[in-house]
């Protein structure tokens, strides 16, 4: 779960059902082989890190904070690890949260593999993901 992969029905689900949420790799995976800096890229995740004069990644962790869930997110660096923490005490307004929700969706491992005719219960990308790809 991240700004770009926001899954409402998942979301929804744990919700109704009392479950906490983990969001593992909130950043988008940036630095692994399967990952992307489209999170931390974005401009509009950019827009909001400038005008909170914070991190792209403190907008990103924050917008996870906010929807009650906890945010896994991996770093070596001592000065990332402190900026990952303050996006604790960032502050996003009304607006920027829902900049953020009308981002466009882009699942970054879509689990093509996953799906076949024969073998896999999931025929189409769309069932595996819940029509939510």
């Amino acid at each position: 779960m991240h700004p770009t992969w926001r899954q409402r029905k998942l979301r929804q689900v744990c919700a109704d059902h009392k479950i906490h949420l983990s969001a593992y790799s909130p950043l988008g995976g940036p630095g692994n082989s399967w990952g992307t800096t489209a999170v931390v890229e974005n401009p509009v995740i950019q827009s909001i890190a400038i005008k909170h004069k914070a991190t792209p990644a403190q907008v990103a962790l924050k917008w996870g904070l906010s929807k009650g869930a906890s945010v896994i997110v991996k770093s070596f660096k001592q000065e990332r690890l402190k900026e990952n923490i303050a996006s604790i005490n960032l502050k996003l307004d009304e607006q920027d949260l829902l900049k953020i929700d009308e981002l466009e969706e882009r699942k970054i491992m879509r689990g093509e593999f996953l799906v076949n005719n024969t073998t896999s219960p999931y025929k189409t990308i769309e069932d595996l993901w819940d029509d939510e790809i």
